[in-house]
């Protein structure tokens, strides 16, 4: 009888678009019963700065409580509770280093994850092979100023435009609704800038107000973490005022900001649901990628070639698999591409277990794999994000344990594992286990 192996080897955390941090994402997997994960955020590795930063600020704090003459006997041992937990955690679960690299295919845009890779060096290859192409945010704007005009969309470019701004986010927000006329009819200004920016000073900045915010971005303090404390502050609201939290969320993100505009036009929202188009993964690969879409963004001359992608992959001491070829499936001929093999020139292997990928999918994926003797991965593409679905959760993915899974082991076996590597967190392991009077453990 076939066995399962206990991994999951596709994940996102607030080293990208995940919505989670590097310890939470490892609870997670671990409370799921995973023993071995990948962190494989889109064209970075920072979660793995990340992790060492949280475990570090731990360790700080764990040893300032423990020399602190004022501490008492309870607050040392809950502090070494603490450090008990976090070590059985790093103890129990295998890290291998990943990420997921966007790049260009025949003019549209798929990815690429590498995993076994050194994230010191991945993160070097990452800016050489985006140097001199455009920003993909400037060829969004470019893409979407088209599809408002071509379309006649009703969007509100405000949103767009000011992305990046969460004071005039959040003022213009409470604006469109006549409901929030109490918060916003007696802030003075004479442009909505410059009531935005009084109506900041009144709440967002001020620490006596129900809706203040701390806004500040630096040091260890995140544009993420800022905008997290927003949405915590407009759940904690949600019956003061009116507003749709995802106007926040998706900030940042034109390809988001668009998508939840779009779904407030009646005529293009009517248009996207008889698709099937629900949430923004649905949109970016049905829609803006897809090049038979109206709402088509090329954004592939943003993007690294195929080729120098899997270079990238290879000089980090990584495995180069082509991720979720079920999603290309509006964007090109997956199965004809496969067959013919083009896109799997210089790969490893395929990620051929995928919420999306059905029987007849992943049984296709694996003969290609035996077939040209590649190896296959598979994982839940969890950001934490519940809009993307139950079936994107940590652990939904079945992989099983057959030779062209073997090398995720056998990666493992050879000190990949970030968590006791030296050029991972083995420093911080050590140090955990002599505060817990454990040093061989």
């Amino acid at each position: 009888m076939q066995g399962y192996l206990d991994v999951d080897m596709h994940n996102h955390t607030t080293g990208s678009d995940g919505k989670q941090s590097p310890l939470l994402f490892l609870l997670r997997a671990s409370n799921r019963g995973k023993d071995t994960v990948s962190m494989s955020d889109h064209d970075s590795v920072k979660g793995y700065t990340q992790l060492k930063d949280q475990v570090e600020k731990f360790l700080t704090y764990y040893n300032n409580i423990e020399n602190d003459p004022n501490m008492t006997l309870e607050q040392k041992a809950k502090a070494k509770l603490g450090g008990k937990r976090l070590l059985d955690l790093l103890m129990r679960i295998k890290l291998l280093p990943a990420a997921e690299l966007i790049t260009a295919y025949e003019g549209s845009t798929i990815e690429i994850l590498g995993y076994g890779v050194d994230p010191e060096k991945l993160e070097s290859e990452i800016k050489r092979i985006h140097e001199g192409l455009p920003t993909p945010g400037k060829l969004l704007v470019q893409g979407v100023n088209r599809i408002i005009e071509e379309n006649g969309l009703d969007v509100d470019r405000y949103i767009i435009d000011n992305r990046a701004d969460f004071k005039r986010l959040f003022f213009h927000e409470l604006l469109r609704h006549p409901e929030n006329a109490n918060w916003v009819s007696n802030i003075p200004g004479d442009t909505e800038e410059e009531r935005a920016e009084n109506f900041s000073k009144m709440y967002l900045e001020n620490p006596e107000s129900p809706l203040y915010v701390d806004m500040t971005v630096e040091g260890d303090r995140t544009t993420k973490m800022v905008r997290a404390d927003f949405l915590k502050m407009i759940d904690a609201n949600k019956d003061r005022f009116s507003f749709d939290p995802q106007v926040i969320g998706m900030s940042h993100q034109v390809s988001g900001e668009f998508f939840n505009e779009v779904l407030k036009d009646p005529k293009a929202k009517a248009l996207l649901l008889d698709k099937g188009v629900s949430n923004l993964k649905q949109f970016l690969y049905g829609e803006l990628y897809n090049k038979k879409s109206p709402f088509y963004i090329d954004l592939s001359k943003a993007k690294p070639s195929r080729e120098a992608t899997i270079e990238a992959i290879h000089n980090s001491g990584g495995k180069a698999f082509l991720a979720h070829p079920g999603r290309y499936a509006k964007l090109f001929n997956v199965k004809e591409a496969l067959e013919q093999g083009d896109i799997l020139e210089g790969l490893d292997g395929i990620e051929v277990y995928y919420p999306i990928h059905d029987f007849e999918m992943e049984n296709f994926l694996i003969s290609v794999c035996r077939q040209r003797g590649l190896l296959a991965s598979g994982g839940s593409d969890d950001h934490k994000a519940p809009v993307d679905g139950p079936e994107y959760k940590i652990g939904s993915v079945n992989i099983p344990d057959i030779p062209e899974t073997a090398w995720i082991k056998s990666m493992m076996q050879t000190g990949h594992d970030f968590l006791t590597s030296e050029k991972g967190l083995a420093g911080q392991v050590k140090r955990l286990k002599s505060y817990q009077g454990d040093e061989e453990r």
